[in-house]
């Protein structure tokens, strides 16, 4: 099921990174951000893009994980082998195979002429600033925004905004070609998808020791968690009338008439 997910995944992806290309002129026509390059929201839709903010979010996410289930893993691994680093593991991920891509690809940023311009292997080989395929801002964006709304699934459209509006304003900003965007959109989600894969091998390889190292495991599947509701047994409860015609207490004193009202577990006490 995963695997089909995936592939269909890929095969989106490679559609949208073509069809994007075919309008990375005509967006880069466009009126630039300008003045507004430097507002608060355009700084923190950036922000998400950046690898510290993430770092922010695992260790935040990290304290207030549930506490350690009984036979989990023990020593510093428990503290290691978590899902919570998921966070951070799969935006510095994407980076750094963003950041690989730029140096392989070698095509530089907008500059305002109708063609797209590469470097030349002899100029700088191992430097990527000023290259602009993928973006590395989209792909770490998109890289923990993708881990997110797996563990997290109410936070499912912040996170998709969060990282959309990234990729949109380091596009319109002009810092990248739309193409770049989408690439680094879909380096930062199969990205993803890898951290999963080797965090649930590692996950077996635990369980083969005895010790699971999950709480709860991140899913691929799109699906929103059932909502806990008590469940409460009720049934009636059952009385007995019991008529006391005459009783004699130790105390040697006659009483007639008397209704007593009992449990029914009680009955069998008698009177």
């Amino acid at each position: 099921m995963q695997s089909k997910l995936l592939f269909r995944m890929l095969f989106m992806g490679a559609i949208a990174l073509g069809l994007a290309h075919l309008f990375d002129f005509q967006i880069e026509s466009i009126p630039k951000l300008g003045n507004t390059k430097k507002s608060d929201l355009i700084q923190l839709f950036r922000g998400w893009g950046f690898l510290g903010t993430w770092v922010l979010i695992a260790i935040t996410a990290r304290l207030l994980a549930n506490p350690d289930k009984p036979g989990t893993m023990t020593g510093w691994r428990r503290h290691l082998y978590r899902k919570e680093w998921l966070l951070l593991a799969s935006p510095l991920l994407s980076g750094a195979v963003a950041e690989i891509g730029k140096l392989l690809v070698r095509r530089l940023r907008p500059h305002g002429e109708f063609s797209y311009i590469y470097r030349s292997w002899l100029t700088d080989p191992f430097r990527s600033s000023g290259l602009g395929f993928p973006s590395s801002h989209t792909a770490v964006a998109f890289g923990g925004s993708t881990i997110l709304l797996l563990q997290f699934p109410k936070l499912q459209t912040p996170a998709i905004v969060m990282a959309v509006g990234c990729m949109a304003t380091r596009v319109l900003s002009g810092a990248h070609y739309f193409s770049d965007g989408i690439g680094g959109a879909l380096v930062g989600v199969i990205s993803s998808v890898l951290c999963l894969k080797i965090y649930r091998h590692l996950n077996q390889i635990s369980r083969r020791d005895g010790a699971s190292i999950l709480n709860s495991e991140p899913s691929l599947d799109y699906k929103k968690r059932p909502e806990w509701k008590p469940v409460t047994e009720r049934g009636p409860v059952k009385y007995a009338v019991q008529v006391i015609e005459k009783a004699q207490f130790s105390n040697g004193v006659e009483v007639s008439g008397n209704v007593k009202v009992s449990d029914k577990a009680r009955e069998s006490t008698g009177t």
